[in-house]
């Protein structure tokens, strides 16, 4: 073993939190180290939620490009969404460098005392550091009565494998991954059907997001299932799978991709005194602080769905509570963008429930059909909500489906988090035509009833 190293901040797990945390890290003066035994960006990135969303984003360009019809074959059209990953990962491996942040290639370990092992081809050697934040992500979860076999049943980080694309595939999960999978794949060629336990899509948000998605899918002949469970899954002799669920359904699929919550990669911290859950989540306080002090945790781990903004923002938040910051974290103020057809995009909290929040709220609404930016693509599904608090008078919650949304939403997400006013909104100076022009016609109609209301 080599001769021990020091540094202020030792982030175990190279993917969005962890390089979030290193980055934020050393903007802040620390000697920082980062810790990944595989390549950069981890599973989200390589194969994950980041995977699913370049693979859209390219057939957004082949589209504008004119070359829609003449999709490339499956197996070179992953090839390429794998070689884009490769590309961001050496990218960030140079960001690294250039910012001087030292980074081991190997598996990084608790061992007490302040320690951590990191175990690699170079052999061991041992990092000594007062901080510890831990991003080791997940794994995804198998069901016991539906294992993975490798021949129809899948996780979603297998379908980057596939050399040709099952004429039918049923999504078995609708959260963030199993409804940007189903959207991909369904313009890929497959007739997808998505299903879930609940009765709506996107509960937690404003419902007319989760009910204009299933309009959206519906129109895109993609087969929603909700509110039903999977009573029995059967492999014919014909290689098909033979699906029953509870209400009575019976249907036949080619394969089955299982999108349901992964598993923390918390095995390596049983007896460290980190304390997991009963999902073997990894506890953590609004500061991202685990139970054994000086040790942080981020992304995935703790047990939340994957979401790449909610692992950058989270990354930052550790590193400055790690470096004697008091900085709770915020979710409601972390924008959350699903990269459906069309996108659909949220920040803030939503009307219904803006009183849990202290807010005395109106909100203000704009459908796209009244915008000439929708008009002028042919494309003027959706709308854009604006609540605004009657005291304050700051925007606090912003929620937009429809084409543009994803553009709009940075904009939106700064304005909750900065606190602008809804009269900034309602004077905002656009181009012709913008999908911001959606904000600005919402916040007049918010600004509109918050006077009156006054």
């Amino acid at each position: 073993m080599s001769e021990i190293e020091s540094a202020d901040i030792v982030v175990i797990g190279g993917g969005v939190a962890g390089i979030s945390a290193a980055l934020r890290a050393v903007e802040l003066g620390a000697k920082t180290c980062l810790v990944e035994r595989a390549e950069l960006g981890g599973q989200c990135l390589h194969r994950g939620l980041y995977s699913i969303k370049t693979a859209l984003m390219q057939l957004d360009a082949l589209r504008e490009s004119g070359a829609g019809a003449e999709l490339p074959g499956v197996a070179d059209f992953f090839q390429t969404v794998k070689s884009a990953a490769k590309n961001i990962s050496a990218q960030w491996e140079q960001n690294l460098e250039k910012r001087k942040i030292r980074f081991l290639r190997g598996t990084g370990s608790l061992v007490g005392g302040g320690k951590i092992l990191v175990q690699g081809a170079e052999g061991e050697r041992l990092v000594k550091s007062s901080k510890t934040i831990l991003a080791l992500g997940s794994v995804p979860k198998e069901d016991p009565l539906i294992p993975f076999n490798g021949e129809c049943v899948f996780s979603s980080e297998e379908i980057f494998d596939f050399q040709t694309l099952p004429e039918n595939i049923l999504i078995q999960g609708a959260n963030r991954c199993g409804i940007e999978l189903a959207a991909l794949l369904n313009q890929l060629g497959s007739r997808v059907f998505l299903n879930d336990e609940g009765s709506r899509l996107l509960s937690g948000f404003d419902p007319d997001l989760g009910l204009f998605l299933e309009e959206q899918m519906k129109k895109q002949k993609i087969k929603l299932l909700l509110n039903k469970k999977i009573s029995s899954v059967y492999k014919n002799a014909g290689a098909l799978l033979d699906v029953n669920l509870e209400t009575g359904i019976k249907f036949s699929t080619d394969a089955m991709i299982l999108c349901r919550a992964n598993m923390p990669n918390s095995a390596t911290l049983q007896g460290t005194g980190v304390d997991l859950g009963e999902r073997k989540e990894v506890w953590v306080n609004e500061h991202m602080q685990t139970t054994l002090k000086g040790v942080y945790a981020v992304g995935s781990l703790t047990g939340r769905e994957r979401d790449p903004l909610l692992s950058e923002e989270e990354g930052r938040v550790a590193a400055e509570n790690a470096l004697g910051k008091k900085v709770p974290l915020d979710s409601k103020q972390t924008p959350y963008l699903l990269h459906s057809k069309p996108p659909i995009a949220s920040v803030g909290v939503v009307f219904a429930e803006a009183h849990h929040h202290g807010f005395q709220a109106a909100e203000g609404k704009c459908d796209l059909s009244k915008l000439d930016y929708s008009l002028a693509r042919g494309d003027t599904a959706g709308w854009v909500k604006i609540v605004g608090d009657k005291s304050s008078k700051k925007v606090v919650g912003v929620h937009l489906c429809g084409p543009g949304a994803h553009e709009a939403l940075h904009l939106a997400a700064l304005a909750v988090k900065k606190g602008f006013s809804v009269k900034d909104f309602a004077e905002l100076t656009c181009n012709w035509p913008s999908p911001f022009l959606g904000l600005k016609k919402a916040a007049r109609a918010c600004w509109s009833k918050l006077n009156k209301a006054s």
